[in-house]
């Protein structure tokens, strides 16, 4: 049966992370985006149960539905864009739950399951693809070691996760088929952050290289391997991207929501503009791709919650869910008009959000791809299933 009411259950909490994000988050947006997460803000999250938000009942985590996680992810997002990200991401978990095998994930996610406040980090991206296709960084087998040397780029949390899954290149001669995954400590040595890279949106948010000289890693450590690799990497960015789409939709909401009562109390020639055609008929081309775009990723969650694949509901709302975003903070911007681009207004700061959101894990046109191969019953190369950063130096 298809319903778009929420169980009791799941209506009193997304009512608890909306007070949460409106009382402690959106009051303080400014300040995160100069300094982040606040270690007060993080405590309270925290408390909230919030931190083994993608961790099942079995290891301790919350247990909670896709679409339950897609409610929390929402309201986070109404707050803000990059205290979302940092928060709620712990891409490292996901890549363990996705790759690892159930000895890895009771091992290495039991700190989470305790009920510490562990952060996780994703290293994925590079600065330059091997020409021959996979990653330039390397993994190389030495006894019950293996020893990764190279660079990766746009970590989220690489100076402060307690650990991070490092994906590099296991066998150079297979490209996409001879990557590999590998936990990595905090503490490893030759693991070494670089600095924080400065982007357009969700500044708070850590962004750093991460370079790799001779760091020695327990066999034991290495992720799911195999012909299966992939697919279970593509998983992994599914879900990923899932979480990104719920929060597109939270700041969609914001910027929607923001236009609307400014829209009411503005008033121009006798009359709030909001009652002009025009400003009229943008709102709700505004509401209806918000709401759009919620059911969107509601659909993709519930196929997730019903243990189907959801490749291209996944992909889907995640295409659409980024466009909205734009969309809504772009018609922020431009209804509240010059008020629109000062940081006096949230607005300007939805549109860049937006923006450096829309690449974060991958490109829109990315998703579009793995759509098009799902309507027409393509099987794609890895190279197009995978969200891999096109990050190139800078030249002077």
């Amino acid at each position: 049966m298809i319903s778009f009411t929420l169980e009791e259950e799941e209506r009193l909490l997304q009512e608890t992370v909306h007070s949460f994000a409106e009382v402690d988050i959106r009051p303080h947006y400014r300040d995160s985006e100069k300094t982040g997460v606040p270690d007060a803000l993080r405590k309270k999250f925290h408390e909230l149960g919030l931190t083994g938000l993608d961790l099942p009942a079995e290891l301790g985590g919350t247990g909670l539905t896709w679409l339950a996680r897609s409610l929390v992810l929402e309201e986070l997002g109404w707050g803000d864009a990059g205290v979302a990200v940092d928060l709620a991401s712990q891409a490292g978990v996901l890549a363990i739950l996705a790759l690892g095998d159930a000895a890895q994930q009771k091992r290495v996610l039991a700190p989470l399951a305790a009920g510490n406040a562990v952060q996780s980090a994703l290293a994925f991206s590079e600065a330059k693809a091997a020409p021959q296709g996979g990653f330039a960084t390397t993994a190389r087998r030495d006894g019950d070691f293996y020893v990764l040397d190279g660079e990766k780029a746009f970590v989220h949390g690489a100076g402060s996760a307690d650990f991070m899954v490092v994906f590099a290149q296991v066998e150079p001669d297979k490209g996409w088929d001879g990557i590999g995954a590998f936990v990595v400590d905090k503490a490893a040595p030759g693991l070494r952050p670089g600095a924080n890279v400065e982007t357009t949106g969700l500044c708070g948010v850590e962004k750093q290289s991460l370079k790799l000289s001779g760091v020695r890693v327990p066999a034991m450590n290495r992720l799911q391997g195999g012909a299966d690799f992939v697919v279970a990497a593509e998983t992994l960015f599914r879900r990923l991207g899932l979480k990104t789409s719920a929060i597109a939709v939270g700041m969609a909401r914001a910027a929607y929501e923001y236009a609307l009562r400014y829209s009411e109390e503005r008033v121009a020639f006798g009359k709030p503009i909001g009652h002009f055609q025009f400003i009229a008929f943008t709102l709700s081309d505004m509401a209806m791709a918000v709401d759009g775009a919620r059911w969107m990723v509601w659909r993709a969650a519930t196929e997730l919650d019903q243990g189907r694949d959801g490749r291209a509901e996944c992909a889907m709302a995640y295409s659409h869910a980024l466009e909205t975003a734009m969309y809504a903070a772009d018609w922020s911007v431009q209804i509240l008009g010059g008020h629109g681009y000062i940081c006096d207004h949230p607005a300007e700061k939805w549109m860049r959000d937006a923006k450096t959101l829309a690449l974060w894990g991958g490109s829109r046109e990315f998703a579009n791809a793995v759509v098009a191969d799902a309507i027409v019953g393509a099987t794609p190369a890895a190279c197009d299933r995978l969200p891999v950063h096109d990050i190139q130096p800078v030249y002077t």
